[in-house]
Formats: C-alpha cells, structure tokens, sequence
C-alpha cells in the first residue's frame, strides 16, 4: 500500500500499486487508489511512501 501526496495541498489518498513500468527514461506506476481510482503516474514527479509490502 502507498500514500501519494504532492507539495501542494493535493492529496490523492491510499492505493495499492498494480503495475510498474520500467521501459525507457520515463519509469512509470500505475495505483489504485481507494478513493480516486487507478492513475497512471510518473514516477520522477510522483510523491510516493510505501505504507507496507
């Protein structure tokens, strides 16, 4: 499970990641959020802590 946060006061919430994609410069993760379903993000931008494995 995973917290997204951003250093604005945007907050997307929990979600488990379901999918890494690691091709090319631009690593990607796909979550599913409780709250605001999947999102596709990029990782070098996206504010991700891991809650538990």
């Amino acid at each position: 499970m995973v917290f997204s946060k951003s250093p604005s006061a945007f907050r997307v919430g929990f979600g488990v990641v379901t999918e890494i994609d690691e091709q090319g410069a631009n690593k990607k993760a796909k979550v599913d959020f409780e709250q605001a379903g999947e999102k596709t993000l990029l990782l070098s931008f996206a504010k991700l802590r891991i809650l538990d494995k």
